[in-house]
C-alpha cells in the first residue's frame, strides 16, 4: 500500500510499510512487550501482554498503525499532500477489505450490516481527506479549471471559462468542491469496473431493434412510436417497445454516471460504441471535455490545440454564441425528455433529462435521480458554478456580437419548425441572446456558495438522511470554519455526559478521535493560513510557498488564532494518550514530536514515569525509540539532541515529588538519566542525592537504594563514566552496612 523506504529511522518494528495489516500489531512481540503498561507480576517477573484487548480492536489498531505509517513518511520528508493521499488510500483499502468480508457473512445478518456500516464510515472518512486534498493541498494557480487549451492570440470561450473560475475566489472555491465530488465518483466507477460490477453494453445496445421488429410486424399499439429518429419519442409523445425502453434507460443511467464523474468524453465514446453516434455528437457540443471541464478533464483540455475552435468562433462573430446556443438546446432536450416521461408516467426519461440538464446547469431535472447526499451536493454546486460562469461570460461579451453570432443558429432551429418559425426565433433570442442563462435556471439557485450548501443540506436532509453524519464536517472544511470543526471533536472527550458521546461505543470514539487528531495535524501543515475573514479563500500558490522564509513552520503557529492551536494540540495529546492506553507505543513518539513543547514534555514525562518499573531493557527500548524520533524531526519546537534530556530530568523531579508511591519508583527513575552521555553528570548527582535520602529511611527505603544503586553504577560504568562509579559504590556499601 505504501512505497518502501530504506535506511529510515521511522522504519521501526510494528511500523513496517510492507507489514500485513492483520498481523502488524503482533510483528515484534519483544518490542511490544517492552511498552506494555502492565506492571511486573511477582510470579514471573515478566510483563503481562493484554492480547485479548488487542484482538478485540484488531481492525481499529490496523487503521491507527496505517495512519502512523503515513505520519512517519511525512516526518521523513514527504509533504502533506502526499500524506493526505496515504490517508485516503488507507481508508479505502480497509473499507474494501470490510466489504469483502461482509460478502462472506451474508448469512449472518447482524455481522453483515455491521461490516457494511464500518466500511461506509471509512469511505466517508476517505472523502474527508480527499476534500482537504482538493480544497487546500493542491496550490497550482490554475487548478482545477486549467488553462482552457493551448494559448492563442485571441481567447476562445474555454480560455474565458477557465479564467473566470480562477479569477473569482468564490467560483474557485466552488470549482474545488465540484472537483472533489467528481473525483469521488470516478473512484467509485473505477472500483466497480475492477470488481466487474455494473451494466454491460454491446454495439446494439443503443439501437432500437425490438421496436423496429414490432413496427415491421405492424403491431396495433397506439402508444408505440411510428418513426425511429432520435426525437421521435418526444415529438410523437409515444414510447419505445418495452425492451428497447429498458435498454435506453439503462444506457442513459450509465451515461449520467460518466457525466457526473466529469467524464464527458468517455460518455460520448460509450454512445458511439453502443450505436448512438448522434447522442455522442450532442454531448460533445460544448467541447470534447464538457462546457466547464475541471480536474483531469481540464488537464486534458489544456493539451488540445485551440486553433480550429478559435476559427469557428471568429467565423460566428462571437466567442460564446455557440456555447450559449448549445446549452440552450441541452436545456430544451432535458425539458422535452422530462415532460415525455411525465406524460407516459414512466421513469425512463429521467436519466436522459439528467444527462442534458447537467450540461445546461438545470438543477430541477437533475435532483430526481440524486439519492445520496454527495449526489445532491454535486448537483447544486455544479449547476451553481455553470450558472455563475455563464453570467460572467454574458457580462463580459457584447450583446450585439452575441445576437449576430446566434443568427445562424436560430435560423437553423426555426427551419425545423415549419408551423411557427417566428415564434421559435423569438424564443431563441429571448432565452439565449438576452437572458441566458434563462431566469428559470438562475432563480432555482441561491446567490452564494454558502447558501448553496445550506440549500443542498436541506434537500439532502429530506432525501438522504442516512448520509448526513459527515455533512457538517465537510461543510466546515469548505467554508473554512476550522475553529468549529476542531471544537466538535474536542467536545467529544470533554464530557462523557453529552448525548453524542453517550451514543458512541468505545471503538467509535477512538475512530473519531483519530480523525480529529489527524485533521488538526493536517491543518497545521497545509498551505492554508487561518482566514481573518470568511469572505475570501486564502490558498497560497506554489510560488508563495517557495517564497516563504520559513516554509516548515506550521501555518497555524503563524496565525493569531491561538484557539485553533490549543484545540489541535489537545486532540493530539488525547490521541497519544489513547495510543499509550491501547499499547500501541511504537506510534507515541511520532505524535509527541508534533505536539507543542509543554504538552509534549508533560505527556512524555508521565509516560516514561509509568514505564519506570518495567525491566531495564524495556526502558532502554522506549528511550531509544523516542531519541531517534526527536533527533530526526527538524521542524516545530523540538530541541534536537536535548529534547529527551529535558524530559527525563522532568521525570526525575516528578518521581521525587511523588514519593508517596514508594521509594522504588524514585530510585528506579535514575536509569533514565543513564541512557545518554549528556545526562551522565546529572545521573551521578541525582544518584548521590537519592542514596543519601534513602539512607535516612527505613529498611524498605534502604532496600530500594541497594536494588537500583548497583544498577546505576553498572550503567555508569557501561557509559564510561568511570570516575563516578566509586562515589556511588561507597553509598551502596554504606547502605548495605547500615541495613545489616
Amino acid at each position: 500500500m505504501h512505497t518502501a523506504y530504506d535506511n529510515n529511522l521511522y522504519q521501526i518494528p510494528g511500523l513496517s510499510p510492507d507489514s500485513d495489516p492483520a498481523n502488524r500489531v503482533f510483528e515484534d512481540t519483544r518490542y511490544n512487550a517492552a511498552y506494555s503498561s502492565q506492571p511486573n507480576t511477582p510470579s514471573s517477573g515478566q510483563l503481562v501482554y493484554p492480547t485479548t484487548t488487542r484482538t478485540h480492536h484488531l481492525h481499529q489498531g490496523s487503521d491507527e498503525q496505517a495512519f502512523g505509517q503515513s505520519v512517519a513518511l511525512f516526518m521523513a520528508g514527504h509533504d502533506m499532500q502526499e500524506t493526505l493521499k496515504q490517508f485516503v488510500s488507507s481508508c479505502l483499502s480497509h473499507s474494501r477489505e470490510l466489504r469483502a468480508e461482509a460478502l462472506q457473512n451474508q448469512h449472518r445478518a447482524v455481522r453483515h450490516l455491521h461490516l457494511q456500516s464500518e466500511a461506509s464510515a471509512l469511505e466517508a472518512e476517505a472523502a474527508t481527506w480527499e476534500l482537504l486534498l482538493h480544497m487546500y493541498a493542491d496550490t497550482r494557480k490554475m487548478y482545477p479549471a486549467g488553462t482552457g487549451g493551448q494559448q492563442t492570440a485571441i481567447k476562445t470561450v474555454h480560455h474565458q471559462v477557465a479564467e473566470a473560475v480562477c479569477k473569482h475566489p468564490e467560483l474557485l472555491q466552488c470549482a474545488r468542491v465540484v472537483t472533489w465530488l467528481e473525483a469521488l465518483f470516478r473512484k467509485s466507477q473505477d472500483y466497480q469496473a475492477e470488481q466487474e460490477q455494473g451494466p454491460r453494453f454491446n454495439d446494439q445496445s443503443g439501437v432500437w431493434t425490438d421496436t423496429l421488429t414490432a413496427l415491421h410486424r405492424q403491431d396495433h399499439n397506439d402508444s408505440l412510436v411510428t418513426e425511429l429518429d432520435p426525437d421521435a419519442t418526444t415529438r410523437q409523445r409515444a414510447s419505445l417497445q418495452r425492451d428497447s425502453g429498458r435498454d435506453e434507460d439503462a444506457l442513459n443511467a450509465y451515461l449520467f454516471e460518466f457525466v457526473k464523474a466529469g467524464r464527458v468524453s468517455e460518455a460520448a465514446e460509450t454512445c458511439a460504441a453502443c450505436g448512438q453516434p448522434w447522442r455522442a455528437a450532442s454531448l460533445l457540443g460544448g467541447g470534447p471535455n464538457g462546457p466547464l471541464p475541471l480536474g483531469p478533464a481540464a488537464d486534458a483540455q489544456g493539451q488540445l490545440k485551440a486553433m480550429e475552435k478559435l476559427a469557428a468562433e471568429v467565423e460566428a462573430d462571437s466567442s460564446i454564441a455557440g456555447r450559449s446556443m448549445w446549452k440552450w438546446t441541452c436545456y430544451q432536450v432535458a425539458e422535452a425528455a422530462a415532460q415525455h416521461a411525465s406524460h407516459l408516467s414512466e421513469a425512463s426519461g429521467k436519466h436522459e433529462a439528467a444527462v442534458y440538464s447537467t450540461l445546461a446547469g438545470h438543477l430541477h431535472r437533475i435532483l430526481p435521480v440524486c439519492h445520496a447526499s454527495a449526489d445532491i451536493l454535486w448537483a447544486y454546486t455544479r449547476c451553481w458554478l455553470e450558472s455563475q460562469v455563464d453570467q460572467h461570460l454574458a457580462k463580459s461579451s457584447d450583446k450585439g456580437d452575441l445576437a449576430k453570432g446566434l443568427r445562424l443558429g436560430k435560423d437553423a432551429v426555426a427551419a425545423t419548425q415549419r408551423d411557427h418559425p417566428e415564434e421559435v426565433r423569438r424564443v431563441v433570442l429571448d432565452d439565449v441572446a438576452d437572458f441566458w442563462p434563462c431566469s428559470s435556471l438562475t432563480e432555482a439557485l441561491p446567490g452564494s456558495l454558502e447558501a448553496v450548501l445550506e440549500a443542498a443540506h436541506h434537500t439532502a436532509g429530506a432525501k438522504a438522511a442516512a448520509d448526513m453524519e459527515h455533512w457538517q464536517l465537510h461543510q466546515d472544511i469548505i467554508l473554512q470554519h476550522f475553529g468549529a470543526l476542531l471544537s466538535r471533536f474536542a467536545e467529544d472527550g470533554s464530557t462523557q455526559e453529552s448525548s453524542s458521546a453517550a451514543a458512541m461505543t468505545d471503538k467509535q470514539q477512538a475512530v473519531r478521535l483519530r480523525l480529529g487528531a489527524h485533521l488538526g495535524l493536517a491543518l497545521g501543515y497545509l498551505p492554508v493560513p487561518v482566514p481573518t475573514t470568511q469572505a475570501q479563500l486564502n490558498i497560497r500558490s506554489e510560488e508563495d510557498i517557495q517564497a516563504d522564509p520559513d516554509p516548515d513552520t506550521p501555518q497555524l503557529d503563524s496565525s493569531d488564532d491561538l484557539f485553533l492551536q490549543e484545540t489541535a494540540n489537545q486532540l493530539l495529546e488525547r490521541y497519544a494518550s489513547h495510543l499509550i492506553k491501547t499499547d500501541q507505543h511504537t506510534l507515541v513518539p511520532l505524535y509527541a514530536c508534533l505536539m507543542r513543547i509543554d504538552k509534549r514534555r508533560t505527556l512524555y514525562a508521565s509516560y516514561l514515569h509509568d514505564l519506570t518499573m518495567h525491566s531495564l531493557e524495556h526502558c532502554w527500548l522506549a528511550y531509544r525509540l523516542a531519541q531517534d524520533c526527536f533527533d530526526k524531526w527538524r521542524s516545530g519546537d523540538v530541541e534536537t539532541g536535548l529534547e529527551l534530556d529535558r524530559i527525563v530530568e522532568q521525570v526525575m523531579e516528578e518521581a521525587f515529588w511523588r514519593m508517596q508511591e514508594g521509594p522504588n519508583q524514585w530510585a528506579a527513575s535514575l536509569r533514565w538519566l543513564c541512557f545518554s552521555d549528556s545526562t551522565l553528570q546529572l545521573a551521578v548527582r541525582q544518584a548521590n542525592r537519592v542514596l543519601r535520602q534513602l539512607s535516612l529511611g527505613g529498611p524498605a527505603a534502604m532496600q530500594a537504594g541497594l536494588q537500583f544503586a548497583f544498577e546505576v553504577a553498572l550503567l555508569l560504568l557501561a557509559r564510561t563514566a568511570v570516575s563516578a562509579v566509586p562515589a556511588v559504590m561507597m553509598h551502596c556499601i554504606a547502605l548495605e552496612q547500615r541495613e545489616s
